[in-house]
């Protein structure tokens, strides 16, 4: 099965050409990690969740970067824009000029909410549904191959862990006391 093949099965499985409003909606909760930013920020305004909000808003940013360099240096075309990609008539979407690889949204969701994780890790699961949420959109709209969602999952995750080794390092005491 090739990722095309793989992208209209995703398509199938979650409700086809009917499910787009909801698929829309969940996408866009992702557009340029702003539903990430503004958790973030959340976190950010209270002592106790503050370190978490430091975590999450150096996990994004790494992931902002990586994003920037790695779409420049691996220049993919999405499957939406692919010769041999999915056929025209089928999009549901704006298909997006900039390189496929990685899933900046993907990237975003997984940096964010590992590094929530880490501090709040019963309440992560739910920022886990949402960001795999965000993922399997990214399929569905065919904006993305499969394997450029699981370089979002993996690369994100990296940039959580360098927030959380940033965060760690940076601030021993905790912060509510200083």
């Amino acid at each position: 099965m090739t990722e095309i093949d793989f992208l209209y099965s995703v398509r199938a499985a979650l409700g086809g050409a009917d499910a787009l409003p909801f698929w829309s909606f969940i996408t866009h909760l992702g557009d340029k990690g702003l539903v990430w930013y503004a958790i973030t920020l959340w976190m950010l305004a209270f002592a106790c969740t503050r370190r978490a909000g430091i975590t999450m808003g150096a996990a994004m940013l790494a992931s902002w970067l990586a994003a920037d360099i790695l779409k420049g240096f691996f220049y993919r075309l999405r499957p939406c824009r692919a010769p041999d990609g999915v056929n025209p008539e089928d999009l549901l979407t704006r298909c997006s000029e900039s390189s496929s690889f990685p899933s900046a949204h993907t990237m975003a969701s997984f940096a964010a909410l590992v590094a929530f994780s880490c501090w709040f890790p019963r309440a992560g699961l739910s920022l886990l549904t949402l960001g795999i949420l965000i993922a399997w959109s990214r399929l569905y709209l065919f904006v993305h191959y499969p394997s450029d969602v699981a370089g979002g999952m993996l690369i994100g995750t990296l940039c959580a862990a360098f927030g959380i080794w940033l965060t760690r390092k940076t601030f021993t005491r905790p912060l509510e006391r200083q």
